[in-house]
């Protein structure tokens, strides 16, 4: 940061407005402020700082107590700082807060703190006072704790940065020259190299792992090389062509005995063949010798057979006179038994009309019986029952009579008790009513007051969030009015510093001068550089008078919002106990609004306990005349039935008890007629039946002896028919279904197998190419013999593929980690030369080798990623001067370069 100029106006000491150019004095690189004590040299550099960051430089001041006493009342206290950074020029003006005159009206006001930032090249502002904060560290790089250290050191606070922690002063020096992008440079150059030799040795420890698998007979050339190859990881690269050697020989082993191993398999498959067909030659040479020697013994059986077939051919003619001869026998037996049963059936009707006639009679006698005495029990059962009415109806009006005087009593012994309730509800009733009409005028009345107060509470709250808008507007705009003021006076000194140079435009020569009144013009005035014309002048002026009436506006809508809020302040201050805020305002009316509610229901609720009282006392009063009411009826009523009764001492048992047996006598007659009758139906029912059931069986007898003579005629017909001499032939010749059955199936046996081994030994003979048996127990020998020589070859095989599976992986492994291991440990190398060079481990590298560090892959990823220009190269500080170097070191790693330029003493981009 270069300061350019210093504007102070009613600051510290200063009452003017003060006017310090710094520009003029950077002719020599270094000039001093100097002056008597109390001159105001501290307070130039308080001016610098507190337009930077609001700050004095020392802290022994308040920014609130920047303003000059002996400045006017109507004298702006401000502060304006130009400089440039990095070819930008930056000018912040500031004022702190301070009481001044009103600009319009009498009276004091109060000037709130403002800041603004512009960058002249492109006129962008900064208002806000966290944006002007950011922008300025940005620029400056310096926070004001920092500038106050190092840039602005107060007097008295030169050891401060002296006798702070290391840590701190590392951090402070990193941050002033701007090196920390180094420190950042160094830090990742050590983050690379870590993890350069972390990659270097986890691919090692890949590599060992692999290596562990590696197991080379003894014998073999390359076995100390691969056996080892886990112990040194760093030499996989040279163990890749042995291990793919050795695969190969084990590939190529593999090959040899698969041939073997198919070649004994083959032959093994031809003997295997030769023993199988051998097998089944003989076998079919056995079975045609017994199926011969089966068919012989069916020849044998032939006789046997055919004395079988004729037995059950007769057993099958015998079976029709066997049925015949059956059911002649089976109607027989029915016949007799039908002529029983007529028999039995005949010698029975006497009796059961004997028993018709008997039932008759009984019946007769049972209903004369009933005649006799039914209406007699009748009369005597509705006596018996009418009397036994009357009395229950008697007691149970007695009962009625009873319970109705209890009620009478018992209503007559509360009726006080509900007396004096109602009387002392309709007291309480009226007593809060009372209360309502006393108490609810008063609470409505301050609930009104506590309403009107909290209106005037959100109006007071809503006018100070208007008058707080307003008064920012108002700043606004004052803000406004004196950058157009400012302009205004800029353009009214600069138009009235050239009116001497127009005046001297419009002069003719020989003409008076309108001033001087001389026509001698030796040295004409001329226009200054940048002079406004009239237009401009105009301008400015009407763009001021615009700003102040837009101002003068905005005052008078403040003030309103201000007369407004105090006639609302004044309103709530007038009633001392309405000063409260809005919440317990809120509060307070939602009680009292809650206590008139109360009283309104504590009337209501008096009022329906009384109601409630009136109610049951007149409801047990009713009740009362109503129970008196109702026990003089049931009086009258039992009067009336007792003068019906015939006999004052009837018992309601005897009654009861004469009811039964008149009724049990009643229902004897009805039963013992009833029973007459079911056993008069009974015994018809039994003689019809009896004489039905002799007639069916006369008939069926009848038809038995038809059906007899028919069976016994078609037995003699077949009997004449048949083949058989006489009954006794058929019947020796009889078999059952089962026996012929057996015999049937023993013939089709016989039959079936002859035919069975017919065929076969006709297939046999067709199949079977020997007439000896074939020698397999030595073929057996020779394929149990190949198969050991094949399973001692497969297994050798088997071992030498695992053998080569577990290489061939090995080295599947081996070859990617070897190629990234070399890689890596080149990476390594490479980043460990920079590591040393650049982080205090030289090894001997100079500016000699230094292209060849820029020409890395790395060190351009390091660099750039770090984002810094190369200005140190190594730790003594080696300068690029020449300017040529630079441009070939740049054309070649493409990083961005600085030199020295010693004519200005900078460093300079190289391009």
């Amino acid at each position: 940061m270069k300061p350019l100029s210093l504007t102070m106006q009613a600051f510290g000491p200063y009452a003017e407005e003060v006017y310090i150019d710094f520009s003029a004095l950077n002719r020599y690189g270094l000039f001093l402020i100097s002056g008597d004590t109390g001159a105001g040299k501290t307070t130039i550099f308080d001016g610098i700082s507190y337009a930077l960051y609001g700050k004095t430089s020392g802290r022994r001041r308040s920014a609130a107590s920047l303003r000059s006493d002996y400045a006017s009342p109507y004298t702006d206290t401000y502060v304006i700082f130009t400089f440039s950074h990095q070819g930008e020029t930056f000018t912040i003006r500031r004022n702190p807060e301070y009481t001044r005159a009103k600009r319009h009206g009498e009276g004091m006001t109060v000037q709130q703190p403002t800041v603004c930032l512009t960058r002249e090249s492109d006129g962008v502002i900064w208002r806000n006072e966290g944006e002007v904060r950011a922008r300025i560290l940005e620029i400056i790089g310096l926070d004001e704790n920092q500038f106050s250290q190092t840039v602005m050191i107060a007097q008295g606070d030169f050891l401060k940065i002296l006798t702070a922690e290391p840590k701190e002063r590392q951090k402070l020096f990193q941050k002033l020259f701007s090196t920390m992008r180094y420190a950042r440079f160094q830090q990742m150059l050590s983050s690379e190299n870590s993890a350069a030799k972390q990659r270097v040795e986890d691919l090692d420890r890949q590599i060992t792992a692999a290596a562990r698998d590696i197991s080379v007979p003894e014998t073999h050339n390359d076995a100390l090389v691969l056996n080892t190859l886990y112990t040194r990881p760093q030499e996989a690269e040279g163990a890749v062509a042995p291990l793919n050697a050795y695969c190969t020989e084990l590939a190529q082993t593999l090959r040899t005995q698969e041939a073997s191993v198919a070649g004994m398999r083959s032959e093994m498959e031809k003997k295997q063949q030769a023993l199988a067909e051998g097998r089944q030659q003989n076998q079919l040479l056995r079975n045609l010798q017994e199926a011969e020697a089966q068919l012989a013994a069916l020849s044998e059986q032939a006789e046997t057979a055919a004395a079988q077939r004729t037995e059950y051919e007769f057993a099958e003619k015998a079976q029709p006179l066997k049925k015949a001869s059956e059911e002649t026998a089976r109607q027989t037996v029915v016949l007799q038994q039908a002529e029983q049963k007529r028999d039995r059936l005949e010698a029975a009707l006497p009796a059961l009309e004997q028993a018709a006639m008997e039932a008759d009679n009984a019946v007769t006698e049972a209903q004369f019986a009933a005649a006799v005495r039914s209406p007699e029990l009748k009369v005597l059962l509705e006596t018996a029952r009418e009397s036994l009415s009357l009395l229950k109806q008697i007691g149970q009006r007695q009962a009625e009579l009873n319970a109705a005087e209890a009620k009478c009593a018992q209503y007559a012994e509360t009726m006080p008790a509900l007396e004096q309730a109602y009387q002392e509800t309709a007291a309480a009733a009226a007593q809060a009513e009372e209360a309502l009409r006393t108490g609810e005028p008063a609470l409505q009345k301050q609930t009104e007051a506590v309403r009107n107060a909290l209106v005037l509470v959100k109006q007071r709250r809503e006018l100070l969030a208007e008058q707080m808008q307003a008064q920012q507007k108002l700043n606004t705009l004052f803000t406004v009015l004196e950058e157009k003021r400012a302009a205004y006076d800029q353009c009214r000194r600069a138009y009235h510093a050239g009116i001497a140079g127009r005046l001297a435009a419009d002069l003719l020569p020989d003409t008076p001068c309108p001033v001087c009144g001389s026509t001698a013009h030796p040295l004409l005035a001329s226009l200054p550089e940048g002079c406004p014309g009239d237009e401009a002048y105009e301008q400015a002026q009407k763009e001021e008078r615009q700003a102040d009436h837009a101002y003068t506006e905005q005052k008078s809508k403040t003030d309103q919002i201000l007369r407004l809020l105090a006639e609302c302040r004044a309103q709530l201050d007038a009633d001392p106990s309405l000063a409260q805020d809005e919440d317990a305002l809120s509060a307070q009316q939602t009680a009292l609004t809650e206590e008139c509610g109360a009283l309104r229901r504590a009337k209501d609720t008096a009022q329906q306990a009384a109601a409630a009282a009136q109610t049951a006392y007149e409801k047990r009063k009713t009740a009362l005349e109503s129970e008196t009411q109702h026990r003089a009826e049931i009086e009258a009523a039992l009067f009336s039935l007792q003068q019906k009764q015939t006999d004052p001492d009837a018992d309601e048992a005897a009654l009861n008890a004469q009811i039964i047996a008149y009724e049990t006598e009643q229902t004897a007659l009805q039963n013992r007629h009833t029973d007459t009758l079911k056993a008069k139906h009974a015994a018809d029912t039994a003689l019809a039946q009896g004489s039905a059931a002799y007639q069916a069986e006369c008939r069926h007898a009848d038809e038995a002896e038809q059906e007899l003579y028919r069976l016994e005629g078609i037995y003699r017909e077949l009997l004449v028919r048949s083949d058989f001499i006489d009954e006794q032939h058929w019947k020796e010749s009889f078999r059952t279904d089962a026996q012929i059955a057996a015999l049937k199936a023993r013939v089709q046996s016989h039959e079936e197998q002859v035919h069975r081994v017919t065929a076969q030994i006709a297939a046999f003979r067709k199949e079977c190419r020997i007439t000896e048996p074939v020698p397999v127990e030595a073929l057996e020998q020779e394929i149990a013999a190949l198969r050991q020589s094949v399973q001692e070859t497969d297994n050798a095989f088997q071992a030498a593929q695992l053998q080569y599976d577990r290489h061939a992986r090995v080295l599947q492994k081996l070859e990617p980690l070897s190629a990234e291991r070399r890689e890596a440990d080149r990476r390594f190398r490479d980043v460990h030369d920079l590591y040393d060079t650049f982080c205090g481990q030289q090894t001997g590298q100079t500016k000699q080798n230094f292209e060849i560090y820029v020409q890395q892959y790395y060190f351009k990823q390091v660099v750039a990623a770090a984002n810094i220009r190369l200005r140190f190269l190594t730790n003594d500080m080696f300068l690029l001067r020449c300017q040529e170097e630079a441009k070939n070191l740049r054309a070649q790693s493409g990083l961005d370069l600085e030199v020295y330029d010693s004519n200005t003493g900078y460093w300079r981009e190289v391009t």
